[in-house]
């Protein structure tokens, strides 16, 4: 629940301002530098009082997101699935852009990895929709899932109209739709990353998350 009466450009007229590109400013909040819509953001996290049956989906850019979001529609939303046809994963759930947490109180936070979800994705569709607390039901649970797996696959969504052409207005630059599928497979890094540094990030990521059960492989 957010307080409807916020005005972002009372808010923004408010605070220290430099200009940025073109005719856009960057505002000043909290010793930091700030797109409009960060400030709006930044609000309204503060103002946010969460409800008991929210759900808050929390992704890195580029490691699954727009399949998660498929995903959870999906499994909350079985009735009207259909409308991944014709909107967008990013439309149907806004963005709102931890482990610890999750180990701590499971029943509250559910934690899951890109290469996880590749790996294995009936398993862990169940398991979301068992933390979502709307688990599959009937005789034909397996199809129930392998349904719900099939229509949010990367090569389904990617090639679906409405992924492929249109996008979002932002105040930085119009994001294509088909920005948001790039391969769709666990590895892409060996591209771009020597095996050297994959070394050094894998140890990066154990030293300071070993605690909290993350795994070591890019």
């Amino acid at each position: 629940m957010v307080d409807s009466s916020f005005d972002l450009d009372s808010e923004l007229s408010s605070l220290p301002k430099e200009k940025w590109l073109g005719d856009d400013y960057l505002f000043q909040l909290g010793g930091f530098w700030h797109l409009p819509q960060a400030i709006h953001v930044n609000r309204v996290i503060n103002q946010f009082q969460p409800l008991p049956s929210d759900i808050i989906s929390a992704s890195f850019p580029e490691a699954g997101t727009s399949w998660l979001k498929a995903l959870l529609y999906s499994i909350i939303n079985r009735s009207s699935k259909h409308r991944l046809t014709v909107e967008n994963p990013h439309s149907l759930i806004p963005i709102l852009e931890v482990r610890k947490l999750c180990l701590d109180r499971p029943k509250y936070a559910h934690f899951l990895t890109y290469e996880e979800l590749k790996n294995d994705p009936k398993n862990h569709v169940k398991n979301l929709a068992e933390f979502l607390g709307c688990p599959f039901e009937g005789e034909d649970v397996e199809a129930q899932v392998q349904d719900i797996v099939n229509g949010c696959s990367f090569e389904v969504l990617s090639n679906r109209e409405v992924n492929k052409a249109g996008g979002f207005p932002s105040r930085i630059a119009f994001i294509p739709s088909n920005s948001f599928f790039r391969k769709g497979f666990v590895g892409d890094y060996e591209e771009h990353m020597s095996a050297e540094v994959v070394e050094k990030i894998d140890a990066l990521i154990k030293e300071k998350f070993h605690s909290f059960g993350f795994i070591y492989r890019v």
